[in-house]
């Protein structure tokens, strides 16, 4: 095979390789999916397959650490210290947008929302309880849609727009039934 590698620079490629091309039980091992099939390169299939295998560790490894800093913001928070948690959180969602992570997201927007309205600054918190509500519409989940409402609507309370409260109240209730 060495000698096969060192003297012919061109061979039949899968073309796209990846964990999801290879299937594996006790007794064999498949290949499948060749429709990217090609002759190429000899290393192409192996620098392809490494590519992805680095690339899905990294975003693992990405996924990991926001959900851990999310983790971490809330520790913060419920320890009261929330400039570190602001900190945290605003990394949790630089993360979570990049990777489309948009349940977490919409929870980071969400406890800040919740943190500014603990510190009295209903402005911000009726800013992140827009955001956290805007994402959850777009996830199309009727639980996390209700969450949000519920939070749009003790801000309201909390600023005196009683009307607007109950309005999201009601959203919140039909939404979590």
């Amino acid at each position: 095979m060495r000698q096969s590698f060192k003297t012919n620079h061109q061979a039949l490629l899968h073309g796209d390789l990846h964990s999801g091309s290879i299937m594996v039980n006790e007794r064999i091992t498949k290949v499948i999916d060749y429709e990217f099939a090609t002759y190429g390169p000899m290393g192409y299939d192996l620098g392809n397959f490494m590519g992805a295998l680095q690339q899905s560790n990294e975003l693992s490894f990405q996924k990991g650490r926001a959900y851990s800093l999310f983790v971490l913001a809330q520790l913060h928070r419920d320890s009261e210290e929330y400039d570190k948690a602001l900190d945290e959180y605003n990394k949790v969602i630089l993360i979570a947008r990049a990777l489309k992570l948009i349940q977490l997201e919409a929870a980071a927007y969400h406890s800040l929302s919740g943190m500014y309205r603990k510190k009295s600054n209903l402005e911000a918190a009726l800013q992140y309880a827009r955001k956290a509500l805007l994402l959850s519409g777009r996830m199309g989940i009727s639980y996390f849609e209700g969450q949000a409402c519920m939070n749009m609507g003790m801000v309201y309370r909390e600023i005196k727009d009683i009307k607007k409260a109950i309005s999201y109240f009601v959203k919140a209730r039909i939404s979590l039934r």
